[in-house]
């Protein structure tokens, strides 16, 4: 499998290749050649998670569906975006995500969009019918899940809301033929700490996913001097150095497949993805 053609199957990923300078109001922006949309639909969650910088900010806000049709708009006739991903919050309970998932939609319909992504904790995709209406606009999703030890998440993330395994077969199965399905975790003390640990989980989803990503903890020094989730982040938190090593024993463990490492993804976050039928990516 080529490696440019796996990166393009399960991860929006790009280098900095930016173009030339442009004007937009008033500002000189240097855009990458090839840019992906980022579209915050709400500040707000259904969970708490210990770590989560979310939690930080004071005033929650959802998105002005006027204000965000414009800017998406002109991102795609301006600056060629051709990739959206949704986040929040949690952008599942945003009231106007099928509001801006039909403007998108339009987009792709008409070929200037070719990937919708959202990334969720997955809480509304257990029942009913919104897994099966979601999966009608997308062709990425990112589902956060920090274990498989329904203790240990549901105390990870506040609140009696874990996915079962039973519940990742169903969205598996939902999404299986049209749909990538990436699962995003994060390391720290105690939680996939270490390579047995991480090996473990991966194992345990690598049947009902497409792709795994580990993640480090985003460190929230720099960003706030709030409460709880600075507390957690600074208690659970590995140090650069553990991270380094836990990720090279990743890496030397797929010695067999590609790896490649970016030190400049969001500017401040580093992580490596080893390509493979169905990767790790650490």
């Amino acid at each position: 499998m080529a490696l440019t053609d796996t990166l393009d199957n399960f991860e929006i990923f790009r280098w900095n290749n930016y173009s030339e300078p442009r004007t937009y109001n008033g500002m000189s922006l240097r855009i990458n050649q090839q840019p992906y949309l980022d579209i915050v639909l709400t500040d707000k969650c259904n969970r708490h998670c210990g770590f989560c910088i979310a939690d930080l900010l004071d005033k929650k806000e959802d998105c002005d569906l006027k204000v965000f049709e414009s800017q998406i708009e002109y991102a795609i006739k301006e600056f060629g975006v051709q990739e959206v991903l949704i986040v929040g919050g949690e952008p599942t309970i945003a009231k106007n995500l099928f509001s801006i998932l039909n403007l998108l939609d339009f987009y792709r319909e008409e070929g200037r969009i070719k990937k919708i992504c959202i990334t969720t904790n997955g809480d509304r995709l257990k029942k009913g019918d919104f897994l099966p209406n979601l999966t009608n606009y997308v062709t990425h999703i990112n589902l956060s899940l920090m274990c498989n030890d329904l203790e240990k998440q549901t105390k990870i993330a506040g609140a009696d809301r874990s996915l079962t395994q039973t519940n990742l077969e169903r969205i598996h199965t939902w999404c299986r033929d049209n749909i990538h399905l990436r699962i995003n975790n994060n390391i720290f003390r105690d939680n996939h700490d270490s390579l047995e640990k991480v090996m473990a989980f991966y194992n345990q989803v690598k049947d009902v996913s497409n792709s795994v990503k580990f993640s480090p903890l985003l460190r929230v020094d720099n960003f706030s001097v709030v409460n709880k989730t600075t507390e957690f982040v600074r208690n659970n938190i590995l140090t650069p150095d553990e991270y380094e090593t836990l990720f090279k024993q990743i890496e030397q463990h797929y010695v067999d497949f590609p790896i490649v490492r970016n030190p400049l993804t969001f500017g401040f976050v580093e992580y490596s993805m080893i390509c493979m039928e169905n990767p790790v990516l650490p």
